[in-house]
């Protein structure tokens, strides 16, 4: 197995996006329209009425899932989430208009945000449900697979859990798994052997399913001699997949590839688009034409989230982390049920916690923000209580600490002492240690009256994500840590965090030695869900060993026996 660079995450996201984007003028015209009106390039309106270089659902579902994956880990219900902001909100999308919605898709998204089905019930079920609407967003799945799981087991679990958000018939999960397998051994190899290769595979690993008969054709050696009379381009699962398998076979290019799948008519964007991601991967990036990724929509913000996947998948995290002996003190996290905004019961309190462990967190600060009376800290201690028994309920592996995270302005401090004398905000681990946020455009000035204000008083001050307060150079940093402060950084800051300068700040921070915390500042599965992996990662990457088991728990361990 080969490391995934960026360049080969993009050739196959892009190659699926630039394909997608030819068929979609074209989606449901004839073969025989097609051989009079062949598509020989990028095309506006048509169909839908949309700009050149516009793609459908079939991309902008596969990036809304990207968005999310590309930190390292997968939460399913976060993914749905932005399955909800694409048919919703019209994000995700070329335009800001969502349009080409697939019947099965539609349904499942309803059943999830209108029904109240659940991320494990909301998919179909029923041999009627086997379009190919999972086949043509499985690919990002197919890929963080590649990268993270491809020497186990589990990555078919992954694909089956994606497949069935939408689809969950076995037919559609078994296609992904048999594309998976496709695009594994053309990463590895990239030669059309391979496609070979991972059919016989497939044959052997899924013998024993019932649906394995329906993919028949694919796995007979003389599938590529087919006419392209007896190939089907339908949005039935098996058609798409054997359409695009054997538009892969019978080109010498990637261009050839997805005008051939393109002008094969009907579901010319899905198509399309399952071949263009296998092709991307079987000739490269370079090979898609300039001109086509020029035209596409948006290209740019697929090629950001391609390169954020780059660093969040491309390392096994948590397999790292324990060779080297760390282990991630998350000193902030928004995880007490119904105290502010984040989680807002005991089973998302658990279910986030159980994405910490997955990524190698052994403690957390339940660091709530809080009101100023007593009662609120009385409230705050009652559903840290119940949380931390639920966790012992069900012997989760995580240790938790009591804390509150304190917004501080220089004109209420005498109502912050008080808040922390009468208990409304807990100290971290009930040290004297405070978890001090700051406006982002706290003043210098300000901010240095704050933290001598809390030392002056008996506390000593971390601040929160130092990262997002962009009044702060790095000698003013250096002020405040001379002063008594410490400093906490969002992990996710230093990879996968959108704002550029907020990831150099965090980047620069680290460069300088200032850090002396991590936490994943997560509050809720939908929104911010916990991602610290690969910033830990990060900071193996780029800083000296001593310094990495301090930040991400060494110093952790001098505020408090843990």
């Amino acid at each position: 197995m080969k490391n995934l660079e960026a360049t080969s995450i993009k050739a196959v996201v892009l190659g699926h996006a630039v394909a997608d984007a030819l068929g979609v003028p074209v989606e449901f015209r004839s073969r025989g329209e097609l051989m009079d009106d062949p598509v020989c390039g990028m095309r506006g309106f048509g169909t839908y009425g949309v700009p050149a270089g516009s793609w459908s659902d079939d991309t902008s579902m596969s990036v809304a899932a990207l968005d999310h994956i590309a930190g390292g880990s997968v939460n399913w219900q976060a993914v749905m989430e932005n399955f909800g902001r694409w048919y919703y909100d019209g994000k995700y999308t070329p335009t800001d208009l969502t349009f080409d919605v697939g019947g099965t898709c539609a349904r499942a998204i309803e059943a999830y945000f209108v029904h109240g089905e659940t991320m494990k019930t909301c998919g179909l079920s029923d041999e009627n449900s086997n379009g190919n609407g999972s086949l043509m967003r499985i690919h990002p799945f197919s890929l963080m697979a590649y990268a993270r799981y491809r020497n186990d087991g589990a990555w078919e679990d992954m694909i089956v859990q994606a497949s069935a958000l939408t689809h969950a018939h076995e037919r559609s999960c078994l296609a992904c798994k048999i594309y998976t397998l496709i695009l594994f051994h053309l990463l590895d190899h990239a030669d059309k052997k391979s496609v070979r290769l991972a059919l016989q595979q497939a044959v052997d690993e899924y013998a024993d399913s019932t649906e394995i008969e329906h993919y028949g054709r694919l796995f007979e050696e003389d599938f590529a001699a087919l006419s392209v009379g007896e190939i089907y381009s339908s949005g039935y699962v098996v058609d798409t997949l054997e359409a695009a398998v054997w538009c892969l076979l019978t080109t010498e290019s990637y261009e050839e590839c997805v005008l051939r799948a393109v002008n094969l008519g009907e579901d010319t964007d899905t198509v399309a688009a399952v071949a263009g991601g296998l092709a991307g991967a079987l000739y490269g990036y370079e090979a898609i034409p300039a001109e086509w990724l020029d035209t596409l929509i948006r290209r740019d913000m697929i090629e950001e989230m391609c390169e954020r996947a780059a660093e969040g998948w491309c390392e096994e995290n948590k397999k790292l982390l324990d060779m080297k002996g760390l282990r991630i003190v998350d000193l902030h996290m928004h995880v007490v049920p119904g105290i502010d905004d984040g989680s807002k019961s005991i089973e998302e309190s658990l279910e986030l916690l159980r994405l910490s462990i997955s990524q190698g967190v052994t403690d957390v600060f339940c660091t709530s923000h809080n009101g100023y009376s007593q009662k609120d800290g009385e409230k705050y201690r009652a559903a840290f209580q119940a949380l931390a028994e639920a966790v012992k309920a069900e012997s989760l592996p995580i240790r938790l600490y009591e804390g509150c995270e304190v917004l501080c302005t220089g004109d209420y401090m005498e109502d912050i002492i008080y808040g922390l004398k009468c208990g409304a905000f807990p100290t971290l681990g009930k040290t004297d240690y405070v978890l001090t946020e700051l406006y982002p455009d706290t003043r210098p000035s300000e901010a240095l009256t704050i933290v001598r204000t809390l030392c002056e008083r008996g506390y000593h001050p971390i601040i929160a994500h130092m990262e997002r307060n962009y009044n702060m150079t790095g000698a003013m940093v250096s002020t405040l840590i001379g002063a008594g402060a410490l400093i906490q950084v969002n992990a996710h800051s230093f990879v996968v965090e959108r704002d550029m300068q907020i990831r150099e700040r965090a980047r620069r921070l680290l460069r300088n030695r200032y850090i002396h915390f991590l936490g994943s500042d997560a509050h809720r599965l939908s929104h911010r869900p916990p991602d610290v992996a690969s910033g830990v990662q990060y900071v193996l990457d780029h800083a000296d060993e001593d310094y990495a088991k301090e930040i991400t728990y060494g110093n952790a361990e001098k505020l408090l026996e843990i």
